[in-house]
């Protein structure tokens, strides 16, 4: 009997042992999750930093301002949306400017200066100004901030079938005769690569060259005063259109240069008789 007393002692005594063991290393396992969990998050805050705020690269022009007195760049480039030769807008923000890339009530331009490097050197693109105003575009159509949707095979010009292109000069203000670079797909990923350019995304008759922006005389005097926000309905001009359901998809992926599938150009065209401008047929709102 005591052998057995004396055993049961010794086994209480182990486990006891056993249990303090377990606690003691849980109570030293707690601590350091913790510490983990605080280093990551750390870690992943400074990666968002370097690449959203400023300790990413920010060499390639337009440069964002990342601190009072750093170099940046702030340039501007004259934009218009075109239907059968009619220009809508001018386009305001529709919320808080966080990136920099942005335009101002009333005026006819894209405002190029970069807040974070997110929108600054290969990332300053025209999807990031197409979301700052309210624009949805896909290659074959778009929407505007009021809702209107103007769509190749569905919008026509007088009865005359239509392709969405975005127009390009490079120097408006120097050689306004120039021809313009077509760009048929891809819109979003366009690059912003120099100061006082000029787009023209338009829905026109096949083959038909985009003209010019009016926003190219703002150039030489661009507005920088006031925050932009918002949209007055009466300073647009929207031609006067056809109701129809067909709306486009969400605009093409920003940051990327490859282009995807160009306009249909067999696409069905309405017919509407023509006005003394040309009419734009089939856009829905």
């Amino acid at each position: 009997m005591t052998s057995s007393s004396s055993t049961n002692k010794v086994a209480r005594v182990a486990a006891k042992s056993s249990n303090k063991s377990k606690k003691k290393g849980a109570n030293l396992l707690f601590p350091l999750v913790i510490v983990a969990i605080v280093a990551s998050g750390i870690g992943v805050i400074a990666y968002a930093r370097s690449k959203n705020v400023g300790t990413g690269d920010n060499t390639t022009p337009p440069r964002a301002q990342l601190a009072d007195g750093s170099a940046y760049d702030h340039w501007h480039a004259a934009f218009a949306v075109n239907v059968c030769g009619k220009e809508l807008g001018p386009f305001a923000d529709i919320g808080a400017d966080v990136l920099g890339i942005h335009a101002h009530a009333g005026e006819a331009l894209i405002h190029i200066h970069p807040f974070s490097v997110a929108a600054a050197g290969e990332n300053a693109r025209m999807g990031k100004f197409f979301d700052q105003v309210g624009l949805v575009v896909t290659d074959d159509g778009f929407k505007t901030p009021d809702g209107k949707v103007y769509k190749v095979g569905e919008t026509t010009c007088g009865g005359k079938p239509t392709e969405l292109v975005m127009a390009h000069w490079t120097k408006p203000m120097t050689d306004p005769d120039a021809k313009p670079t077509i760009i048929r797909s891809g819109f979003a990923g366009i690059r912003f690569k120099a100061d006082l350019e000029a787009f023209s995304l338009a829905l026109v008759p096949k083959g038909e060259t985009p003209a010019l922006p009016a926003g190219v005389s703002s150039l030489q005097n661009p507005s920088d005063a006031g925050t932009g926000q918002g949209i007055d309905p009466s300073t647009m001009s929207i031609p006067d259109i056809s109701v129809d359901g067909t709306e486009p998809a969400a605009s093409t992926p920003e940051g990327s240069d490859s282009a995807t599938s160009a306009p249909d150009a067999s696409a069905p065209a309405s017919s509407a008789p023509a006005t003394s401008a040309p009419a734009a047929d089939g856009a829905g709102g």
